[in-house]
C-alpha cells in the first residue's frame, strides 16, 4: 500500500467492501431460513422481550407474599400480647390480699389465693403461646424500635416469677409501690409494642390482619346468638386495696 490519497481511498474501499460482504452474508443467511423457523423466531422475539418484566413481577410478588406472611405472624404476636395484657391485669387485681397488714379473713385470703393461682396458670399458658409465636419471627427483619420493645417484654416475662414471689411474701407496705409499678410497667411495655410496629403502611396492614382475626374470634356460632368475648375486655386498672 503506497502513501498518499490513493492509499487512503484503497483502504476505505476495502473496508466498505468487507462491510458489504458481511451484510450480504447475513442477508443470505436470513433468506436461507425456512418458513417454520421464521414463524418460530417471530413468536419467540416477543416472549423473550417480555421475559425480563415477567421475572421482575414474579420477584416482586414473592417479596410481597413474604411481607404479608411476616405481617400475619407479627399480627399474631401483637394479638397474643393483648391477651397477655389481660392476664397480667387479672394478676394485678388482688395482690394486696397477701399482705400481712391488709385486713382480711382467712377464708377471704384462701378464695383470693385460688383466683390468683388460676390467673397465674392462664398467664403462663399465654406466655408459652407467645414465645412460640415470637420464635417464628426473624428479629433482623424488624425495625429497631419494635425489636427493642419486644426485647423489653421478654425481659418483663423473665422477671415475672420474681414479681410473683414478691407478691406472695409481702411483710409490710414497703413492697406495695414496687409491686404496683412492676405490674404497670409490664403492661406499659406490652402496649408499647403496637406503638412501634414499623411504618404507617405496615401498621395499617397489621391492623387489617388483626381486624380479621378479631372478627373471626367474635363471630357468633350458628347455635348461639351472643358473640365470644374478646380476651382484651378485662378492666385495664391495677388492683388497689
Amino acid at each position: 500500500m503506497s502513501a498518499g490519497p490513493n492509499g487512503y481511498i484503497f483502504l476505505t474501499q476495502t473496508k466498505v467492501r468487507i462491510r458489504n460482504l458481511n451484510g450480504k452474508k447475513r442477508f443470505h443467511t436470513m433468506r436461507g431460513l425456512s418458513l417454520e423457523r421464521r414463524i418460530l423466531l417471530l413468536v419467540l422475539l416477543p416472549l423473550l422481550g417480555g421475559l425480563i418484566p415477567g421475572v421482575l413481577m414474579v420477584i416482586r410478588a414473592q417479596r410481597e407474599l413474604q411481607e404479608m406472611r411476616h405481617l400475619t405472624a407479627l399480627a399474631d404476636v401483637v394479638w397474643k400480647l393483648s391477651e397477655l395484657d389481660s392476664r397480667i391485669d387479672s394478676e394485678s387485681t388482688n395482690w394486696y390480699f397477701f399482705k400481712s397488714t391488709f385486713e382480711a379473713t382467712d377464708d377471704e385470703r384462701k378464695k383470693e389465693r385460688v383466683k390468683q393461682d388460676q390467673w397465674r396458670i392462664e398467664s403462663s399458658k399465654t406466655i408459652t403461646s407467645y414465645k412460640l409465636l415470637r420464635s417464628e419471627i426473624d428479629s433482623s427483619s424488624l425495625s429497631a424500635p419494635l425489636r427493642n420493645a419486644l426485647d423489653t417484654v421478654d425481659r418483663d416475662i423473665a422477671a415475672l416469677p420474681e414479681l410473683r414471689q414478691l407478691v406472695d411474701h409481702q411483710v409490710d407496705d414497703g413492697s406495695s409501690i414496687t409491686i404496683m409499678e412492676d405490674y404497670r410497667g409490664f403492661r406499659r411495655d406490652i402496649n408499647a409494642v403496637s406503638d412501634c410496629n414499623g411504618s404507617p403502611i405496615r401498621r395499617t396492614m397489621t391492623l387489617c390482619v388483626m381486624s380479621v382475626t378479631v372478627l373471626r374470634a367474635t363471630r357468633p356460632s350458628r347455635n348461639s346468638t351472643s358473640p365470644v368475648p374478646s380476651p382484651s375486655s378485662a378492666s385495664p386498672g391495677i388492683g388497689l386495696p
